[in-house]
């Protein structure tokens, strides 16, 4: 965006901005949509470079495209999976998702079977893979 106005700035310092400003854009994000968040999530990953190291950042957003959680790791396996998930999950206590919605990863179909497992049948969580 800065670049479409003209203002040259080095990737140091938006580095020095994300560093900053994240756990504030996070906070607000989060307070904001609180109350409404849906029960269907859709999650995937994606590769970004950070910091000049290549990260893994994990998403989820509810139906409505509300942001529910992120999460960089230099992982992409089931126990990145399950740490993202599991933060995703505490973030939105009281909103716990009936669905979620996922891109070809096989890592999240064990992650949400251990979480079902624990959960009773009442609560499961219905994973859909548009790849099966």
């Amino acid at each position: 965006m800065l670049a479409e106005r003209g203002v040259t700035v080095d990737a140091s310092t938006i580095h020095r901005w994300v560093r900053k400003f994240r756990p504030e854009i996070q906070k607000r994000a989060q307070a904001r949509h609180r109350s409404s968040r849906g029960p269907q999530w859709h999650a995937d990953e994606t590769y970004i470079r950070v910091g000049g190291r290549w990260r893994y950042l994990w998403r989820a957003v509810d139906q409505f495209d509300q942001l529910i959680d992120f999460r960089p790791t230099a992982r992409r396996d089931a126990k990145a999976a399950g740490a993202f998930l599991r933060q995703a999950r505490d973030t939105v206590r009281q909103y716990q998702p009936l669905t979620i919605i996922t891109d070809r990863a096989h890592s999240y179909a064990k992650v949400i079977g251990g979480i079902n497992d624990r959960l009773g049948p009442v609560d499961m969580i219905r994973h859909i893979d548009p790849s099966i």
